[in-house]
């Protein structure tokens, strides 16, 4: 065998060890490939899936791939924001060309996931090696490289991703991968450097566009300020041309989208930068469903419901080769600043402890403790963000790359031959620290969370029918209902009345609430609504009313209720309809229907004593006003 062949199986080995690990972290999903999806209940498993399914679909069938026509019936929706993260989705679109959806999207994961070891470990070990170092901590490099690729690959700010089934933010592998590029320029500045740095530069934001803030950037800083320490003028000239090439490269993906972004109505800021930040325990706290958690009493009141987004552990394991590192390795102390600054700007704009902004009292006043975010948080494009937490995934970066260090240092007082002793280590090693990093556990075993793929065949019949124009879905204004009914439509391959491509349906509100409400056949014939699926589970009082008016569903069972809508008898007249009526107190709705174009006058009385108003108009605010006493 060639040494070239030699060579390649050797890799192609360690990605097949940090696959097994993928399976074994996410475990039982390698059970369940095709009829499960990973995440929890509340994540966005469906809506990724339905989105996979639209690119296979709208080619074959003659559709628009980048307008969904089948998302808010009758007018589709422009979609040019997926071409800009294309790693969300297409690597499962590929793969859903030869196996069914679900088994596309949770292998997408797998691989991805086993890419980000493979990557961290080819990354440690040219440091450990001595591209881009001395030749001290050699002799162990491929064992070393092994446990800095499990560290990031098991890192729990993934698996907090993950819970969220975000498959494009934990495509990670293009970070430890450009910062190999770039590390490289300082040798040589070939042309095929400069572009392979760009390429790695943009495969970083192409699974999520504010992976740029949270994670290009900052890796960007550090490898400018390392230059600039070290007067190396060449090299901080390599580098930001490098940069500039990667941002042109990332242009060719973000301007189409930016633009019909510009050209599209804003919404209403939906908030939460606050309840998304990391608490400041989050990186001593682990999962509370690990079998530690009852012992240590705080992981719940740490991390809350904030667990995709918060999760910032970096284990007793890690924490201590850390220590080796900063200590006996001086290289390794370049990572220290960006583990440290990433650390601080997770927390936020605000102090939180216990998942509680700390108050402190100031003249009697209670007041919050800023952080350094605050001061970025309002400035053009970062007032949009609102996960500071993520600034976690770079801190698995530096994390992963100091651990390596520091067990280089120890695996370098072992003598070379007792190789046999170092792999046991290693063993040992990575067994702790999956123990430590794992955040899904079930009675006492790794257990990762699933939602069902199952489509019941008589949703898939509707297909076949052509009376069927669209389907409308209740409750209207449940975010999880709205991801669940997109996943349904790659079954049933009919319109939806609603439907979003990110967060929430521009559909009007006043359309979707005056269709519920009244569930009139005349309003839903004139939505081209002929089904109505009902989640059950979900719908509280609004179960009754729904059998009440449509009367029996032709298929039901414990999820889901599928209604034929009735013939209506007459045409549409005006609706009106006013939550909560008579005097208002409350954030107030007022929806109507009118069969044709009209005036409508609005009146009333408002008293408050300087209460600030605003109006809005189909989730826009169209008007601000103060109440004066």
């Amino acid at each position: 065998m060639s040494s070239r062949w030699r060579s390649t199986a050797r890799w192609l080995l360690i990605y097949g060890f940090y696959l097994l690990l993928a399976v074994a972290m996410t475990y039982p999903v390698i059970t369940q490939m095709n009829t499960h999806l990973i995440g929890a209940p509340e994540s966005d498993a469906y809506e990724y899936a339905r989105h996979i399914w639209w690119y296979t679909y709208a080619p074959a069938n003659g559709e628009p791939v980048f307008h969904h026509t089948y998302l808010a019936h009758p007018n589709g929706l422009p979609a040019l924001w997926l071409w800009a993260i294309p790693l969300q989705s297409f690597p499962a679109v590929i793969l859903s060309w030869v196996m069914p959806l679900p088994v596309a999207y949770n292998l997408m994961v797998l691989l991805r996931l086993a890419l980000n070891g493979w990557a961290m470990y080819f990354l440690v070990r040219r440091l450990i090696n001595g591209t881009h170092t001395d030749q001290a901590l050699t002799q162990h490099a491929s064992a070393v490289a092994l446990v800095a690729g499990a560290v990031f690959l098991l890192w729990p700010a993934v698996q907090g991703q993950l819970f969220g089934s975000h498959a494009g933010i934990i495509a990670l592998w293009g970070g430890p991968l450009y910062v190999d590029s770039l590390l490289r320029l300082r040798r040589q500045q070939r042309l095929r450097d400069y572009l392979l740095a760009g390429v790695f530069f943009v495969a970083i934001i192409l699974g999520s566009n504010l992976s740029l803030l949270f994670v290009a950037v900052p890796l960007s800083a550090l490898m400018l300020l390392n230059a600039l320490i070290q007067h190396d003028w060449r090299w901080l000239r390599s580098i930001s041309s490098a940069t500039c090439i990667g941002m042109v490269f990332a242009a060719l993906f973000f301007v189409p989208a930016a633009y019909e972004q510009a050209t599209s109505p804003a919404a209403v800021d939906p908030g939460g930068v606050v309840r998304f930040s990391a608490d400041a325990l989050s990186v001593v706290t682990p999962s509370f469903f690990h079998p530690i958690s009852p012992a240590l009493d705080y992981p719940r009141r740490v991390l809350g419901t904030n667990l995709v987004e918060g999760t910032g552990y970096i284990g007793i394991v890690a924490a201590l080769l850390v220590i080796v590192a900063m200590v006996r390795v001086p290289r390794a102390r370049i990572w220290l600043p960006l583990m440290l600054i990433c650390w601080i700007l997770s927390l936020g704009p605000l102090l939180k402890v216990m998942d509680r902004p700390v108050t402190i009292n100031v003249d009697g006043q209670a007041s919050y403790i800023p952080l350094p975010f605050a001061l970025v948080s309002y400035l053009p494009v970062i007032d949009t963000i609102r996960t500071p937490g993520r600034f976690n995934l770079t801190i698995g970066i530096a994390v992963a790359i100091m651990a390596g260090y520091g067990f280089g240092w120890l695996t370098s007082r072992v003598n070379q031959s007792r190789r046999t002793l170092v792999w046991g280590i290693v063993a040992v090693l990575i067994a702790a620290i999956a123990f430590e990093y794992q955040l899904a556990w079930q009675n006492g075993l790794p257990h990762f969370p699933t939602v069902t793929a199952h489509i019941p065949d008589e949703i898939r019949a509707l297909r076949n029918d052509p009376d069927v124009r669209a389907v409308f879905n209740l409750p209207h204004d449940n975010l999880l209902v709205a991801k669940e009914a997109m996943y349904l439509q790659t079954g049933h391959q009919k319109p939806l009345v609603a439907g979003f491509i990110s967060r929430e349906t521009p559909v009007s509100y006043a359309k979707r609430h005056l269709l519920q409400s009244t569930l009139d056949p005349a309003l839903l014939n004139a939505a081209e609504a002929d089904v109505v699926i009902l989640f059950k589970q979900w719908g509280d009082n609004l179960n009754a009313h729904v059998f009440e008016q449509l009367g029996m569903p032709f298929y039901e069972d414990d999820r889901l209720a599928a209604f034929n809508v009735p013939e209506a008898d007459a045409s549409p007249t005006f609706h009106l309809d006013v939550t909560p009526a008579g005097q208002v107190t409350a954030p107030a709705a007022m929806s109507f229907y009118t069969p044709e174009p009209a005036w409508v006058l609005l009146e009333g009385q408002l008293s408050a004593d300087e209460r600030d108003i605003a109006w809005t108009l189909d989730s826009h605010v169209i008007g601000r006003a103060t109440v004066e006493p």
